[in-house]
């Protein structure tokens, strides 16, 4: 191996390492990270070369992002043979946000395959328990030291290659073996068949979610801030190789709508559009709420009293103590707080109220900034939304109240509802996690097969 740390006169393409093509599944942080093993390069050198760049904790990126960055850097130095074109397949999806967020930045590896200066982008997804070659556990850990391993863009990474930055030794437990690489380099149909279930898996999903092709290219916040969600929403439309991936962690509802657009609109003012939008919004608000209300005080419900079920909402300074026993009182309660409460009247709502009064203020204009301004966008922010409170509640029932602040961060995060304008019509989709037994109505699942006609007379 060449002991030349630094670019020389010597071209690129005749450095050890730099003609052997890409493994099947492999990552191109992998082929970097060999890169620099081969020839004894540290992250300097590689910067010199251009192979990596400056890393900015102030920006995070994702996986797919870096995966982007390192594509673009290989090619930039003329090493295109290098490229693993699996890689750029899926990150060049038409669904590439949904499938980016089940993968993360920080290095995953196999010891046994890290033992072998071999790294797949397949060990950077989540959802992917064991190594498809050799069926071992997946680690993110140094198993020296134990500290966790940074993210693949940072130089530290690359500063020296396969050891750990807090230990000063391997993170996988030994040093890379180059016989080892060369003995997995002649198996590559072995590699390829392994990890052929998941690109099956992946073809799969990618088709069924043509509909939302449109909308998935700008959903890069909405799918980030739910993966569990998104994971389990792929799962739904396609099994995935149960050998290899873990169990959905929470059954998801997924609502999909697709309506015309009233060409109307078009010939008001701004004024008048936004007034439109206002008494649209409010119906379909207090339609939504409506039916919440009769599903919640159905007795066949719930087995708990009355004095439970209608405990208001207390709201002291910036915390809701929520008194009800029942949760889905209490996330409904919760919803209507943050959509209604006016500090002026300082009123907080509770179960006696009617809800065809209601009146949302501009928390909740601000909260359907980006929707499509249809009723059927509305009503699916306002069903996901509830969703949501329902699931803070549960992670904060021991101790019977939330910080409003620490709400209002969690709801405003991201995208209320994934939606986009297509040929003349709004198509829209809301995926959250299931509430057994809440009206759903007039929304189906995303590619449920539409009814059968009534069959005539013969």
């Amino acid at each position: 191996m060449s002991k030349n740390n630094s670019v020389g006169r010597v071209p690129l393409e005749e450095w050890t390492g730099a003609r052997w093509r890409s493994l099947p599944g492999e990552s191109h942080a992998s082929l970097i990270l060999r890169f620099a093993w081969l020839n004894v390069l540290r992250s300097s050198s590689l910067r010199r070369l251009g192979l990596i760049t400056s890393y900015r904790r102030s920006d995070p990126r994702s996986f797919f992002n870096i995966s982007t960055l390192f594509s673009n850097r290989i090619r930039a130095v003329s090493l295109d043979m290098l490229l693993a074109s699996e890689e750029s397949t899926l990150t060049n999806m038409k669904s590439g946000n949904l499938f980016d967020a089940l993968f993360i930045a920080s290095l995953r590896f196999c010891q046994a395959c890290m033992s072998a200066a071999y790294h797949s982008y397949w060990f950077q997804c989540t959802y992917v328990r064991t190594c498809p070659l050799h069926s071992a556990p997946l680690i993110s850990h140094c198993i020296h030291c134990g500290n966790n391993l940074p993210r693949l863009d940072d130089k530290i990474i690359f500063e020296e290659p396969y050891i750990c930055a807090h230990c000063g030794s391997p993170y996988c437990g030994a040093q890379p073996s180059l016989r080892s690489y060369i003995d997995l380099r002649r198996r590559g149909n072995w590699i390829a068949s392994s990890f052929t279930p998941l690109h099956a898996w992946v073809k799969d999903v990618e088709l069924m979610t043509r509909p939302l092709w449109r909308m998935n290219q700008h959903g890069y916040d909405y799918w980030h801030s739910r993966s569990p969600q998104a994971y389990s929403f792929c799962c739904s439309l396609s099994t995935p190789p149960r050998e290899l991936m873990a169990q959905p962690p929470c059954e998801t509802t997924s609502l999909y709508w697709c309506c015309k657009a009233d060409p109307r609109l078009g010939y008001h003012t701004k004024y008048i559009e936004r007034q439109l939008d206002a008494a649209r919004w409010r119906r379909a608000y207090c339609a939504t709420i409506n039916a919440l209300r009769r599903w919640l005080i159905t007795p066949a419900r719930t087995d708990e009293g009355d004095n439970c079920r209608w405990a208001p909402l207390i709201w002291k300074e910036t915390v809701v103590h929520f008194a009800s026993g029942d949760r889905y009182v209490a996330a409904f309660l919760l919803l209507r707080f943050f959509c209604e409460y006016d500090f002026l009247t300082n009123r907080v709502p509770t179960m006696a109220d009617e809800t065809t009064d209601a009146s949302p203020g501009r928390e909740f204009e601000w909260f359907l900034r980006l929707s499509d301004d249809t009723h059927l966008a509305v009503r699916a922010a306002c069903l996901s939304a509830y969703a949501k409170m329902l699931e803070l509640i549960n992670e904060n029932y021991s101790r019977g109240y939330l910080d409003m602040l620490d709400v209002s961060l969690r709801i405003n995060r991201s995208d209320r509802v994934l939606g986009t304008f297509d040929k003349g019509c709004y198509v829209g989709l809301a995926v959250f996690k299931t509430v057994e037994g809440m009206p759903l109505k007039p929304f189906r699942p995303f590619l449920e097969p539409a009814p059968l006609p009534p069959m005539g007379r013969p």
